[in-house]
């Protein structure tokens, strides 16, 4: 029975394209065509592939904007970016989406213990105004601006990286598929940078 399905792969291997031009074209442009280690093998590969072979991977490896811009937009933190293969973007998107996070959770912390102190109560003494012991009030001028200051600087950074994650899968996905468009549909010459 092994014997059997080894020789019928051995005969299906060339009508699935696998071995041709065509098949490993298709592997080495999936797996990435910036990598160095697959230019030398795309140069000697691309050139005998006719018209139609070429417009045909272009049609099959070229990215879609679609599901980058929604992941990112709906679930943030760069996974958009990460799905299309970007992994300058979602790495800033990631720093971003949790930078502001932090920003905005420590100045809500900052305001809310500085408000604390606002009321006048001392809850360390069992009683009286903060005012009359004179401890927990000097904190009240600087705590709060701070954090103010931090909770806006949060919520400024969560709006750039929102505007950062709608803007960058569009850029990554026009230059991906420029590049591609480059390499494979100009004629006569393969340019494989990216």
């Amino acid at each position: 029975m092994g014997r059997f399905l080894l020789f019928a792969a051995i005969l299906a291997w060339p009508t699935l394209g696998l071995c041709s031009g065509y098949g490993r074209a298709y592997e080495l442009l999936r797996d990435g065509f910036s990598k160095t280690n697959h230019s030398a093998e795309l140069r000697e590969i691309l050139p005998t592939l006719d018209p139609v072979d070429r417009t045909t991977l272009y049609e099959q490896l070229k990215k879609n904007v679609l599901p980058g811009y929604l992941a990112n937009q709906l679930v943030g933190l760069g996974i958009g970016s990460y799905v299309q293969g970007d992994r300058t973007g979602g790495a800033a998107g990631l720093l971003m989406d949790l930078l502001s996070m932090g920003a905005t959770i420590t100045g809500g912390i900052l305001m809310v213990s500085s408000g604390a102190q606002a009321t006048g109560r001392d809850y360390t003494s069992g009683g009286g105004s903060s005012y009359e012991y004179g401890y927990l009030g000097r904190g009240i001028g600087v705590m709060m601006p701070i954090g103010t200051a931090t909770l806006l600087s949060g919520i400024l950074v969560y709006c750039v990286s929102k505007i950062y994650q709608a803007l960058r899968p569009l850029y990554y996905t026009q230059r991906y598929n420029d590049a591609l468009s480059q390499m494979l549909l100009s004629e006569g010459r393969v340019q494989l940078k990216f």
